[in-house]
């Protein structure tokens, strides 16, 4: 997973980003200053899924931020997880 970003959503509304990326793998994140063309691909490997969720739990570990990485560990959360590749150049 080193130098590999994932994204979950918190609540998959209709009109929220995780369904935009659905409909349309392409988009841009904002990094600081810098937009950053990318394109969404769903992780659907159970053993990646489980990965990922790991380590939300070993770097959100703290009372606050620990129910919020329960709650990305579920099985409705890890249903959303994509990968952000970088947008190919056309």
């Amino acid at each position: 997973m080193k130098d590999r970003v994932f994204v979950r959503s918190w609540s998959a509304k209709d009109n929220g980003w995780y369904r935009r990326f659905l409909q349309d793998p392409n988009g841009a994140i904002q990094v600081k200053n810098y937009e950053i063309r990318i394109a969404a691909k769903r992780a659907v490997n159970k053993a990646l899924r489980d990965a990922i969720a790991g380590a939300y739990l070993a770097k959100y570990k703290t009372p606050g931020a620990l129910n919020y990485a329960r709650d990305l560990c579920s099985e409705k959360s890890r249903a959303t997880t994509l990968e952000l590749l970088p947008a190919r150049s056309e």
